[in-house]
């Protein structure tokens, strides 16, 4: 009897263990993200199976060493690892593994009174607040594995206060601008010679990033060669879906269409540009320009709202045919871009949606559609889409130029042409950009 009624405590003590190490994975990851250290989230997690493996090993639980075991691996390869998708990844399954932790104790709860009971069930509840109700409501990513990602993940440049740089260069931050939805602010980076301005929509999978991404070697060069550089934020899912973001794009471009002749912009010289999911938005503002029917069915301005034509268009790693956005020929970055496509449509089944084929550039392409630049890598990125684009703008007969890396080139990945500065690929293909912008608005 007293081996039954020790093996029955045992029992009680192990449940509210495993809750107690369930909670503190999504803390780990937070912790790991917020202070952009990977290592950080690997080593917590590495002394957090140690804790659980000796606990498991004194109440003879083989589930508890399975569980320590999977919190070892994990912790093993966050240690090591380096990437934005890795570190995505290694997040995801620390809530899984405590999402696993929660179950486990719902299905075999304390049977002992008092504090130990209470504790179980407060971290059970707190888990579910935490993982199930996010999943449940559709915000997958939930806000704070988002909110992690954008604050620890994403790179991150301070951006001066208003000033004109010693090249020149008018910098105007924050600029507010009317909208429907929050974080409507843009950024002006003014070159003194003026010789046309590229209208810049980030990227992030519609779920993170800001308009802080035109400080970087790219947009440097494109100051260095006498263009303006326009960006802004708009609102992120999963507050806020695809078509929220889409309408707030075409009103960030139809304000500074507007107001371009304050800041000495000559608005007959706007070319278009987004990478990734901006490179979605972006197009979709190029495709509804040029033809009202397709303005009117995505609730976007045309260029007669604009009072001058867009110029031109440039797609960097583009999202361009929304209902593929986790077909890569990368597991991890197509689980990723999924996940990604999840938030911003709503829905597990967005890519047979009827949404996500209306925010597919490469369907509401038309023979008005205009001048495109499109541009990928070749490994976990939409290269596919952007040379289906390319076919079909040819079909029609619509000027287009492309630069996909080859095989043979070695390995690119996504959004790759950023850094010009360290990749000679990335080098080459802007002043193959640039050519196209010099000679479409010459």
């Amino acid at each position: 009897m007293n081996k039954q009624n020790r093996a029955t405590d045992k029992t009680r003590r192990a449940v509210p263990k495993a809750l107690s190490f369930a909670a503190a994975l999504p803390f780990t990851a937070a912790a790991a993200v917020f202070f952009r250290r990977a290592p950080w989230f690997g080593a917590a997690l590495m002394l957090l199976s140690a804790r659980a493996f000796v606990s498991a090993r004194r109440e003879r639980s083989l589930p508890g060493r399975m569980f320590a075991a999977a919190l070892f691996c994990c912790g093993a390869s966050a240690s090591f690892i380096k990437g934005y998708f890795p570190v995505l990844l290694l997040f995801s399954i620390s809530f899984l593994l405590a999402a696993a932790g929660l179950f486990a104790g719902l299905a075999k709860p304390p049977e002992g009174k008092g504090k130990s009971r209470v504790f179980a069930r407060l971290t059970a509840a707190f888990l579910v607040f935490l993982f199930a109700l996010p999943v449940a409501l559709g915000w997958f990513p939930d806000p704070l594995f988002r909110y992690g990602m954008q604050e620890g993940v994403m790179d991150h440049v301070p951006v001066p206060a208003d000033t004109v740089r010693e090249d020149g260069v008018r910098v105007i931050t924050d600029v507010e601008y009317p909208s429907l939805y929050p974080n409507n602010t843009m950024l002006l980076l003014l070159s003194p010679e003026n010789r046309g301005t590229l209208f810049f929509v980030h990227g992030g999978g519609f779920v993170l990033g800001d308009k802080n991404a035109a400080f970087n070697a790219y947009f440097a060069r494109w100051l260095a060669a006498g263009y303006n550089a326009v960006s802004f934020d708009y609102a992120l899912a999963p507050q806020y879906r695809a078509e929220d973001q889409l309408t707030q794009c075409g009103e960030a471009l139809r304000f500074f269409m507007e107001h371009a002749p304050e800041w000495g912009v000559d608005r007959n010289r706007i070319v278009l540009v987004g990478e990734s999911a901006g490179g979605c938005l972006s197009g979709l503002l190029a495709a509804a320009s040029v033809s009202p029917e397709t303005a009117r069915a995505l609730g976007l301005p045309t260029a007669a709202e604009y009072g001058a034509p867009i110029r031109g268009w440039i797609s960097i790693g583009g999202l361009v045919d929304a209902p593929r956005f986790g077909e890569t020929d990368d597991d991890l970055a197509a689980w990723a871009f999924n996940l990604m496509g999840v938030s911003a449509f709503g829905s597990p089944a967005y890519a047979a949606s009827e949404k996500a084929e209306r925010f597919s550039v490469l369907r509401q392409a038309t023979a008005a559609f205009p001048p495109a630049y499109l541009s990928d890598g070749n490994r976990g990125t939409f290269t596919e889409q952007g040379k289906d684009l390319a076919r079909k703008l040819r079909a029609l007969g619509a000027r287009v130029e492309t630069n996909f890396v080859p095989a043979e080139a070695g390995v690119r990945g996504h959004v790759f042409e950023l850094y010009p500065d360290t990749d000679p690929l990335a080098a080459e293909n802007f002043e193959r950009t640039l050519a196209f912008v010099k000679e479409i608005l010459s």
